[in-house]
């Protein structure tokens, strides 16, 4: 369910919307760090299937996610379009003002088909995810926002990467 604050946050803020595939996904732009195009990864062994590998952002490493692997959609190939979502942790999210998001403790990138656009939305766009929604990712789904050409899910990032560390541990 899209909380007060989740909701909140998107209205005054806006979602960082990307593509998995032909599926439009978003999270919080107060989440997003960067948008890096570095798909230098370095594999890591014994990782959970959706952690493609490490990467070296200057000087500081980033555990990259497959978000399409993560999420059901399938492995993810890297294309010319491919992009790193970068999120702040919650050591950077604290410095902000106001904020009461949250994201992890470790720099994280998430691995994407392309970027799409800075949708701001207004309160009608934004709705629960539908009851229906079906599938491995749809509990990292925390709402959609209804937009002219698609309609969007929007990340629960909390959720995604607690929910990965526990399975990383296993």
């Amino acid at each position: 369910m899209l909380d007060s604050v989740c909701r909140d946050e998107a209205l005054e803020y806006g979602l960082a919307s990307f593509y998995l595939g032909e599926d439009l996904f978003s999270v919080n732009i107060r989440l997003v760090r960067e948008i890096n195009p570095h798909l230098d990864i370095t594999p890591a062994r014994k990782a959970a299937s959706f952690v493609s590998g490490l990467v070296n952002l200057r000087g500081q490493i980033v555990t990259v996610i497959d978000l399409g692997e993560r999420l059901g959609l399938g492995q993810h190939e890297i294309g010319p379009e491919s992009q790193l979502v970068i999120l702040k942790t919650n050591a950077e999210l604290a410095a902000l003002d106001n904020c009461a998001l949250a994201s992890t403790e470790d720099k994280v990138g998430l691995l994407v088909d392309r970027i799409s656009d800075v949708i701001m939305p207004n309160s009608e766009q934004l709705e629960p995810p539908p009851p229906n929604l079906e599938g491995s990712g749809s509990a990292f789904v925390t709402g959609v926002c209804k937009i002219e050409s698609a309609t969007m899910g929007i990340l629960d990032v909390c959720r995604l990467l607690e929910y990965s560390a526990t399975v990383a541990e296993s």
